[in-house]
């Protein structure tokens, strides 16, 4: 069973981009922002005429909040938010969100808990009467997935977050983004027959071409993987890298005013971690420089990648390997 949905179309714009490229990372809770303001300052009081000014009288904290990124939205693409709603107490609502590209393709899921207190004696207030007969008599959009819940699926990913989005709840998705319909209540029936539009209308892709036998694969990893006994040992056994070591070093002392030997050359690891603490910069160059030296020394043995690959700012060691600049002009960078 697919289950019930708040429904609301988004259109990324320029301010929920990275200067013209991909959605922001925080775009997500933008997106959970919009659905719930929907919710609450259209659908709710187009329903109950007093909601309006019930919520007037309140403060809704947002006691939890939780996105999970899933994929990339490019500027002027089309997304549909699917909202559902769970765990409803006295005082507290969970809404769950996911959010599906124009293509059906899942962009983020994320929840946020609610909390209502009273605007003039700051306590924690009864839920709201209109927004409370709303979710009753729309049992409809309460979230099918239990135990675990979907605030605790979006925690565990992968299997758990695939069984959020299944074929139908993507198509459905789909259909709300290229509609841009006016939000809405949509169910079983929409999924159902979404699907199979989605299904109608798919171009035929071909397979990608597999990989040759026994590939190999150079991964540089990012943020997070300084390691000076690495770099120690690297700086030991490549003493014809040496200039290597000795560029990084004037180009620490030209940028941040500290020297990058001084981290190979440290006596212990207080005085090593004082030097770091001085300047954390230095491990920039330390992060490009080991799967660098690894990959030049593993290439000179005859292992040649067949793909590189870099994680975050492991792509700047991954552009190096790959021969689109020199170790000298990925220093600098």
């Amino acid at each position: 069973m697919t289950g019930s949905f708040v429904a609301v179309p988004y259109q990324v714009f320029f301010e929920d981009t990275t200067a013209y490229g991909t959605h922001h990372f925080l775009t997500n809770f933008r997106f959970q922002c919009v659905g719930r303001e929907t919710l609450l300052f259209d659908i709710l009081p187009a329903a109950h005429s007093n909601a309006r000014a019930e919520l007037n009288e309140l403060v809704l904290l947002t006691r939890e909040g939780y996105t999970r990124n899933l994929g990339h939205v490019r500027l002027g693409e089309k997304v549909g938010i699917l909202m559902t709603t769970e765990d409803r107490t006295a005082s507290t609502v969970r809404l769950c969100f996911r959010v599906v590209r124009e293509d059906g393709q899942p962009v983020c899921c994320g929840y946020q808990t609610i909390v209502f207190v009273d605007k003039t004696s700051n306590e924690v207030a009864p839920f709201p009467g209109g927004f409370g007969d709303f979710i009753s008599s729309h049992a409809e959009i309460t979230e099918q997935l239990t135990g675990p819940s979907f605030a605790q699926r979006c925690h565990r990913g992968i299997k758990d977050v695939k069984e959020m989005f299944t074929d139908a709840i993507c198509a459905l998705g789909r259909q709300v983004a290229t509609e841009r319909a006016q939000p809405r209540i949509v169910g079983d029936r929409a999924a159902s027959d979404a699907i199979k539009i989605a299904v109608a209308a798919a171009p035929v892709v071909a397979p990608p071409a597999p990989l040759p036998a026994m590939s190999v694969a150079f991964m540089c990893p990012g943020q997070g993987s300084y390691d000076i006994t690495a770099l120690r040992d690297l700086f030991a056994a490549l003493p014809e890298k040496r200039d290597y070591f000795v560029y990084a070093d004037e180009v620490a002392r030209a940028a941040w005013g500290h020297g990058f030997l001084p981290l190979i050359e440290a006596t212990s690891e207080e005085e090593h971690d004082a030097h770091l603490r001085a300047c954390p910069e230095l491990d920039q160059l330390a992060i490009f420089l080991t799967p660098v030296l690894v990959a030049e020394t593993l290439i000179a043995r005859g292992l040649k990648p067949d793909v590189i690959v870099g994680h975050s700012f492991g792509e700047v060691a991954a552009l190096c390997i790959g021969g689109a600049f020199d170790v000298f002009t990925g220093l600098e960078i």
